[in-house]
């Protein structure tokens, strides 16, 4: 007898999971060192890492076939919050471009 496993939500929670890291991380640095010139680096290094981490999660949430209806939804609701967490990763950073240290 095959039992098969119901849908798992890790890879809607991830994405969202990598973009609070990201901005708590941006927030860390800007609240603990204010007005200096390594908080933009430290928060485009952040955006770099985080993106290349929801990429990856995106390239693997791609490959992973999906059975039955509520599978494929959560993946396309998995696909949904990827782009979410790298516009909001993007909004983040952003201030780190047009504001001056």
């Amino acid at each position: 007898m095959i039992t098969s496993r119901p849908a798992s939500w890790q890879s809607v929670l991830s994405s969202l999971s990598i973009w609070f890291v990201h901005f708590i991380g941006c927030w860390a640095v800007s609240e603990f060192s204010p007005h200096r010139w390594w908080n933009h680096v430290m928060a485009w290094v952040f955006t770099i890492v985080a993106l290349a981490a929801v990429g990856a999660l995106h390239w693997r949430i791609e490959r992973t076939g999906a059975r039955g209806d509520l599978a494929r939804w959560k993946q396309r609701f998995a696909r949904g919050a990827t782009v979410i967490a790298v516009v909001a990763m993007l909004f983040t950073a952003w201030p780190s471009v047009v504001l001056l240290p």
